[in-house]
């Protein structure tokens, strides 16, 4: 039998699971407040990720994105469903999205943050689209993207002043 004193854990260990857990908690506390639309969600989780890309971490970013996505799911009872399937989908673009124009150095951490939620629910709109063939249009397309720079615009705040 192996005690956990056995375990070479590296320090670099406790920090994904740092910022996993980070991510997973405020996500699966967000998903438990009452939304007056169904797939509104503030998206306070990517203010780790975000935390991240600044810091010039990428592989964290996106390892905690993932993988807060997969927790969070699980904990919620959503994982395989297709909220699961929008919400992996939404995140795995944004982020990849969020740390392309962080190093193309055109953006403030607000834009950054605004282009996560914009891919984020326009990713989201063509995952629905492709499960159940629901029609898309353009009043739903301009309801996605503002709602997507209102909360990133939100997230994009805490991200700012938590750096500050």
């Amino acid at each position: 039998m192996r005690f956990p004193n056995d375990y070479k854990i590296k320090r670099s260990d406790f920090t994904i699971l740092y910022y996993v857990v980070l991510a997973t908690l405020l996500s699966a506390f967000e998903g438990m407040i009452p939304k007056p639309i169904p797939f509104l969600r503030l998206g306070l989780a990517n203010a780790v990720v975000i935390w991240l890309i600044i810091r010039k971490d990428f592989k964290l970013a996106f390892l905690t994105t993932l993988l807060k996505t997969l927790f969070s799911a699980i904990v919620l009872g959503r994982l395989f469903t297709p909220m699961f399937l929008m919400g992996i989908s939404g995140a795995f673009f944004s982020c990849l999205l969020m740390i392309v124009f962080f190093q193309l150095k055109i953006f403030s951490i607000y834009g950054i943050s605004i282009i996560g939620g914009v891919i984020h629910n326009l990713t989201q709109l063509f995952v629905l689209f492709l499960l159940g063939g629901f029609p898309i249009n353009n009043t739903l397309i301009g309801v996605a993207i503002l709602l997507g720079v209102f909360m990133g615009t939100l997230v994009g705040t805490v991200v700012k002043r938590l750096a500050s």
